[in-house]
């Protein structure tokens, strides 16, 4: 908030309203927004430092129960960077959580770093000190969920300037242009490298051709260009499987399956056609994992998936998380979908 703050014209905090305490659990997000007005303000009242707040943060944006990027790289220390589907199948180790978060070094406020992340005096992740989630089966504090703080490491402008010439500009660097303000995009663009091998190719010369060992990447290599939260090329109104991106919960959900389906040789997987039983939880790894096929939804896949070690300890993590950043409010209301739905699902 302090940077935010000190890009106004005037930075006087705004005359903040009573706010509710949030007890319970909310289920809706119309009825979160109605019990608090004030609640996830955005960018408003300054004076009110520490708490969860909402995105988008302009005033004049819809209100959501989406966090801001603070609050969940917050999160992130706590329950690691693992996604829920892969959160099944790797366990958390140091190597699964953040290490340093990298800020051009003008944009770095210490003393909102600080609170916003820290387990200092200020901090408001100091009540999750030295808390750790483990299985009884292992006896190794390695792995594990636990409040990991991350390095907030400075860049110099220099460096920022060279890496990213097409950067967010500056104050005066617009007024240079005769511009006062600039529109963000809405367009991202992904690329995760997949692991690569040494080969041997000829390459031309003065003189003939040459051998040369070059890094050859395998096929599985990821190149997205993702607009409006799609595939570039896709419509947001009508998302199909081709549409959707490779980090979205329907893929990564999709990915799972097909990692079961190669382990079917030693869990066998039960027919579609037996009854589906959300509600027993204390059901097998092996029943867990197969009911991940026989999931209707995806509400019921992550019901079923609680009866498995890990995310079990994930959710008790997370819970003490947001128990501590407050006010959180659960963000529900989408996971009455499937795969099959969305890949039958057809533009028009």
């Amino acid at each position: 908030m302090e940077l935010c703050m000190a890009t106004q014209e005037d930075s006087t905090p705004w005359a903040a309203n009573a706010r509710l305490d949030i007890e319970g659990d909310i289920s809706s997000e119309s009825e979160a927004l109605s019990s608090n007005p004030n609640l996830l303000d955005g960018r408003a009242h300054f004076s009110i430092l520490g708490v969860v707040r909402r995105k988008p943060g302009r005033a004049d944006a819809e209100s959501t129960l989406s966090k801001s990027c603070s609050d969940k790289l917050a999160l992130r220390q706590v329950v690691s960077l693992l996604s829920y589907p892969s959160s099944i199948l790797v366990s958390p180790t140091e190597n699964a959580y953040l290490a340093g978060l990298v800020l051009p070094e003008d944009e770095i406020s210490r003393v909102a770093c600080d609170r916003a992340f820290g387990a200092g005096k200020s901090g408001r992740m100091k009540s999750l000190t030295g808390r750790f989630w483990s299985g009884k089966e292992t006896s190794s504090r390695k792995h594990g969920y636990r409040y990991r703080p991350f390095e907030v490491i400075p860049l110099p402008l220099k460096e920022v300037e060279a890496l990213w010439p097409f950067g967010k500009p500056k104050a005066a660097a617009l007024s240079a242009m005769g511009r006062s303000k600039i529109k963000t995009s809405n367009i991202s663009a992904m690329w995760i490298a997949a692991p690569s091998s040494r080969e041997s190719v000829e390459m031309p010369s003065r003189n003939g051709t040459f051998e040369s060992q070059v890094q050859v990447p395998l096929p599985t290599s990821v190149l997205e260009a993702v607009v409006n939260g799609v595939k570039q090329g896709n419509r947001a109104t009508f998302v199909t499987s081709r549409g959707a991106s490779v980090l979205s919960r329907a893929k990564m959900w999709s990915s799972l399956q097909d990692i079961v389906h190669l382990l079917s040789d030693n869990f066998p997987v039960t027919t579609h056609n037996e009854e589906w039983k959300p509600n027993n939880m204390s059901c097998s790894p092996v029943d867990s994992l197969r009911w991940v096929l026989q999931a209707s939804s995806y509400k019921d896949f992550k019901r079923a998936s609680v009866s498995l070690t890990w995310i079990r300890l994930r959710e008790q993590a997370m819970r003490e998380a947001k128990y501590t950043l407050q006010p959180w409010i659960h963000n529900r209301g989408d996971e009455d979908w499937n795969i099959e739905t969305l890949s039958s699902s057809k533009s028009k």
